[in-house]
């Protein structure tokens, strides 16, 4: 077999060229010239001439809005309710770097390209709330590395492919879809850090495979509204919050038992995104849906660089629900009511509305010199830093404002600024 070894400066200038190309690919595909927010896509009024070096000299920036570099090379293509109108090009497959996908919340349709399943490193895909119609390719068996796939609320159709039981899954999102036949068995010995299973609103039937039921990770477990037969799996695990599965054709619960924990019986659940009452079937609910101001966003999700508190006051309690460690079955659902409280993510790379620089750490020093962002993602006195809300911040010292800096330039030069020190440090 032939090997080609090749040297970083022989390789890199393909790999940007074919980034390159496939990013003018999907700017094209998705109606780009009617996004909300392109900054930096069109240079002289054209996406032709986008830049052949896509990453900024730092390597951890890109000009581009929504693109995120690391190392010299796109990671992270992040456009979420963004006006994307079109198909979604199989081009973006070559871009094997990528570790994160978001696209959801717009006007996506067609199916999804088998040729995605080259994304090796991608670690996230988002791609709910849109009008994506086909099936779940099979070859997403090798998306190694996946720990969420969110393709709820569209229209995919087909069965659950059983490929995806060998991908360690932590959530898989595949509610409101026109999804047949069952659910593969192995995803309950296979999917063992799965934290959130969601194929509610679909036309699934047969028997929920009762492996399900003992992943010691699981919090969420959502299938209602569905044709599914059988019994509800025995759930063990001690950290789950939500279990809906009302709407199928499962065995009837014992009366006698429901009457003994004095539970009430279970209707079917209305949840509202934007009401303020956090459902199981809702990320977050602070009743504002503003994600850039407030973290959980249209669809009711937790926006990147944001984390929400589980606003949980149980009208039941799940311990209610459990008997010895059975489940008591599908007349019963625990869910969580109270607003989300989200806050931002000082430290994460992602910069949020109250941050002025967020360059992935929550330290002042590197190396015993400023970085020029502080532990609260403040930016310093004498420094200017670059980066959009979806990218790492990159910081520089301002030399010649009269502001002495601590960093790699003005700590060495001794003289250079002799002003007051930032206030900051």
């Amino acid at each position: 077999q032939l090997r080609i070894a090749c040297t970083c400066s022989s390789c890199a200038p393909q790999k940007t060229s074919t980034q390159r190309t496939a990013l003018i690919s999907f700017y094209t595909a998705t109606g780009g010239a009617n996004w909300t927010v392109a900054t930096s896509w069109t240079p002289s009024g054209s996406v032709n001439n986008l830049a052949t070096t896509i990453c900024a000299t730092s390597a951890d920036y890109s000009p581009i809005y929504g693109v995120s570099c690391s190392q010299g090379v796109v990671v992270s293509l992040v456009l979420s309710g963004n006006n994307l109108v079109g198909t979604l090009p199989a081009a973006v497959g070559e871009i094997t770097t990528l570790r994160t996908v978001v696209l959801d919340s717009n006007q996506l349709y067609g199916s999804i390209p088998d040729a995605w399943s080259q994304l090796a490193s991608l670690v996230t895909l988002r791609l709910s709330n849109n009008r994506l119609t086909g099936t779940i390719p099979s070859s997403f068996r090798f998306l190694f590395r996946a720990q969420t796939i969110q393709l709820s609320n569209n229209r995919l159709s087909g069965s659950l492919p059983e490929s995806l039981g060998t991908v360690d899954l932590q959530f898989l999102r595949l509610g409101t879809n026109s999804l047949q036949g069952t659910i593969p068995a192995n995803y309950g010995n296979r999917l063992t850090e799965l934290i959130e299973f969601d194929v509610e609103n679909n036309f699934l039937s047969g028997t929920v495979p009762a492996e399900l039921g003992t992943i010691s990770t699981l919090r969420k477990l959502l299938f209602a509204n569905n044709t599914l037969t059988g019994c509800v799996p025995t759930i063990t695990s001690s950290v789950i919050n939500a279990l809906s599965c009302h709407n199928n054709i499962f065995q009837d619960v014992n009366t006698d038992v429901v009457d003994l924990i004095n539970a009430p019986s279970c209707a079917p659940f209305r949840s509202v995104c934007g009401d303020g009452i956090k459902s199981p079937f809702e990320d977050c609910d602070n009743g504002i849906l503003d994600g850039i101001r407030t973290g959980c966003d249209q669809s009711c999700t937790v926006r990147i660089g944001w984390k929400c508190a589980d606003a949980k006051n149980s009208d039941l309690s799940w311990a209610s629900l459990m008997v010895n460690g059975a489940s008591l079955g599908c007349d019963f659902e625990s869910y969580s009511r109270g607003k989300s409280i989200c806050t931002e993510v000082c430290g994460d790379g992602y910069r949020t509305i109250n941050e002025t620089c967020d360059d992935g750490n929550n330290v002042t020093q590197v190396n015993g010199y400023e970085d020029g962002c502080s532990s609260s993602c403040q930016k310093l006195s004498g420094w200017e830093c670059t980066g959009n809300s979806e990218s790492i911040s990159t910081c520089v010292e301002v030399c010649g404002n009269g502001i002495r800096t601590y960093g790699p330039l003005e700590g060495v030069a001794k003289g250079c600024d002799a002003g007051p020190r930032n206030s900051l440090e």
